[in-house]
């Protein structure tokens, strides 16, 4: 007749019966604790996952804002002696900025007067001075200058008349018509 097999509840009765024979108490592990305590097993579930919880909900955010506002600080502290030299370069230009808003009219004053004599000059000194008239040209647009309707026509007439060769010839009519172009102009 075939054997039949043991199953493993079987097995296990007949271990416990031939360990209380022979009087041999057998250890518990540690995963049937919770199994012969079970108000203890659930009062310690209970208490990791509020741990857990807490360690999520605040804890870690507290952390996270911490570490960057240990971030922020580190960041600043690095920045004071780039912060101080900026500061110090907008000192300097507001300096600077009073000192040239000083100087305006008196900007505006030599540039008028060096383009009247620049119209004023003979064709062969006018193209001599081209390097000049352009500068001034600039100053004059960047500056708002208003320059006389007979200088205009004048310095028109003479840049017309000047040799496409001459040096700075095309930079200073280049800045005539950005001149004559400005907003004022039109």
């Amino acid at each position: 007749m075939p054997e039949e097999k043991p199953t493993v509840a079987s097995l296990a009765k007949r271990i416990s019966a031939v360990e209380q024979a022979l009087g041999i108490k057998r250890k518990n592990s540690i995963l049937d604790w919770p199994r012969d305590h079970k108000l203890q097993a659930a009062a310690l579930l209970l208490t990791a996952f509020g741990l857990g919880l807490t360690y999520f909900l605040y804890w870690k955010p507290q952390s996270i804002a911490d570490d960057n506002k240990n971030f922020e600080d580190r960041v600043l502290t690095a920045m004071k002696p780039t912060n101080a030299k900026i500061d110090r370069i907008e000192t300097s230009i507001a300096r600077l900025d009073s000192r040239l808003s000083t100087l305006e009219p008196f900007i505006q004053l030599l540039v008028r007067r060096e383009m009247d004599h620049a119209a004023a000059l003979p064709p062969a000194e006018f193209r001599q001075k081209l390097p000049l008239v352009n500068a001034a040209l600039n100053a004059a647009k960047e500056r708002h200058i208003t320059l006389s309707a007979t200088t205009v026509t004048n310095l028109r007439s003479k840049i017309e008349s000047s040799s496409p060769s001459a040096p700075m010839f095309w930079e200073t009519t280049g800045a005539m018509l950005n001149y004559l172009t400005s907003p004022r102009f039109l």
